[in-house]
């Protein structure tokens, strides 16, 4: 998880090519971890992937990830929250909008 978060931190540093590996070392990871998904989906919001970043959030919610209640507060998804995608998972969370 922590090479998640390492990449979250490049992709906020500008070091993009480093983050994009980061985040290909990781896809082979992501199907049985729900919680190494939503730091790599915050690793795609980082490097402003954004289609990535819905398509880990819908799997989490998927599988009721239970730090989905933060998910409207969580700061790591601000520039995902003007888009449709975003009012949509909060509503299958029953998180008000």
């Amino acid at each position: 998880m922590s090479r998640a978060v390492l990449g979250y931190v490049y992709a906020l540093a500008g070091r993009r090519d480093e983050a994009l590996n980061i985040l290909e070392e990781l896809k082979p990871l992501l199907g049985g971890n729900p919680l190494l998904l939503l730091r790599a989906a915050s690793l795609c919001a980082a490097l402003n992937e954004r289609d990535q970043a819905f398509e880990m959030l819908d799997k989490i919610c998927d599988e009721r990830l239970g730090l989905l209640i933060f998910l409207k507060v969580y700061p790591v998804f601000d520039n995902l929250r003007s888009d449709p995608r975003f009012q949509d998972l909060l509503r299958r969370v029953n998180l008000p909008p």
